[in-house]
């Protein structure tokens, strides 16, 4: 039999639905918005590669859903996918139909002029909280996350067609100090040179550009210096670094667990220690940890700690030249075992001999260094891999 739903009832679903969709919608409109204006060129024939919805017809506004991969749009850096076109070449279209809007785009000729809004408060802007810009600009409502401490690094690239790669959103906003947000990095277009560097994340603010200092900076002023920069440009980036409970450090070893991602760099710097005295061993340790790197980041490693095991595979028995391919592994997450340095008693090591390798990942640097007792060979090997996140997990003494 056919359900019938009394005229009252209905009439009550009708009104709540509408409540929570102005709700949505007041909330939504509340959010603090932020402009960023776009110039395009095209070549003849060719198209933006914008792809959008929305408009009248469609009962909300025009948005970007789509950047066709090799485009102008996509190329040039500045445009991402979920914000909201508001004018094309001056024409407001907020008034406009979908398909009006496309003609506007269509018939643009070879040069269009963009006005974006964005979020301020996206999740990449909302975490990101530099106490610099803050302490300048006033602004007291973005915090930084617990159990976190800053760390600053320089990071140099190579543009490739006048681009790096990154998205930059926020900046100071004028007399509006409300509106005013870190310069922070959005989003890192695949293949870029900033994708290649392996050590940019999304969420990073950018304090500098060439040693200028742009944390007081408005979007525009920082692309433009981005923009205008010869072949190389020097980014001083600040990120945050966990800090981890140290009283796993006081255990005789603990395990890392690192969540990999297929373009980031793990950034580990590692003292190889080879005794031939009765048998062939090994015996790595941490020698550094390249700033803004996953391991830098993770806060769990030191200097001076010693890398047993990867992924469960001792490595006693394999040569410092095996350990790379370890790391490189296709698996999803990396398990490093680990014992902390100050388990380990103290050892002499002679000063280190660097020679530079060419790889087809990145430019590591092999460091060979040996003792003048003979038998006893120390190298060391800039090792690099892929990771995004981490987490560490105790060990049982038992278990070893």
């Amino acid at each position: 039999m056919p359900i019938v739903v009394d005229g009252n009832i209905e009439g009550k679903i009708s009104r709540c639905l509408c409540k929570i969709f102005k709700k949505h919608q007041t909330n939504d409109d509340s959010k603090a918005k932020g402009v960023v204006n776009i110039h395009l060129r095209r070549n003849t024939g060719c198209s933006f590669g914008i792809g959008l919805t929305g408009g009248t017809d469609q009962s909300k506004p025009p948005s970007i859903t789509f950047l066709r991969p090799g485009s102008v749009a996509h190329v040039s850096d500045q445009l991402r996918v979920g914000e909201r076109l508001k004018l094309v070449n001056g024409i407001a279209i907020d008034n406009l139909t979908h398909k009006q809007v496309m003609a506007l785009l269509r018939n643009s000729g070879n040069y269009v002029y963009l006005q974006v809004e964005y979020n301020l408060d996206d999740n990449g802007i909302n975490i990101a909280c530099s106490k610099k810009f803050s302490k300048s600009s006033e602004i007291t409502d973005f915090k930084q996350p617990s159990n976190t401490r800053l760390a600053y690094a320089d990071i140099r690239l190579i543009k490739e067609n006048n681009r790096i790669g990154l998205t930059l959103r926020g900046g100071a906003y004028g007399p509006d100090r409300k509106k005013s947000r870190p310069l922070t990095i959005m989003n890192i277009r695949t293949g870029s040179p900033a994708h290649r560097e392996k050590r940019l994340r999304i969420g990073d603010r950018i304090l500098g550009i060439n040693g200028a200092e742009v944390f007081n900076a408005t979007l525009a002023a920082a692309q433009k210096l981005l923009f205008e920069a010869v072949n190389t440009v020097v980014l001083t980036v600040e990120y945050y670094i966990n800090i981890i409970d140290t009283t796993y450090r006081k255990n005789d070893h603990f395990c890392v667990k690192i969540e990999k991602g297929f373009s980031l760099d793990i950034g580990i710097e590692l003292i190889c220690e080879i005794d031939h005295t009765n048998q062939t061993t090994y015996a790595f340790f941490i020698d550094h940890l390249v700033p803004a790197s996953a391991a830098d980041r993770c806060g769990a490693l030191f200097p001076g700690d010693q890398i047993i095991a990867i992924n469960g595979c001792r490595l006693d028995f394999i040569p410092f030249s095996d350990v790379n391919r370890l790391l490189q592994t296709p698996l999803p997450s990396i398990y490093l075992e680990i014992i902390p340095a100050n388990q380990i008693r103290a050892k002499q090591f002679l000063p280190l001999k660097k020679v530079c390798i060419i790889n087809d990942c990145s430019l590591d640097t092999l460091k060979y260094r040996k003792q003048t007792s003979g038998d006893v060979y120390q190298q060391s090997i800039a090792l690099s891999s892929q990771t995004v996140s981490y987490c560490f997990d105790l060990l049982k003494s038992t278990n070893r």
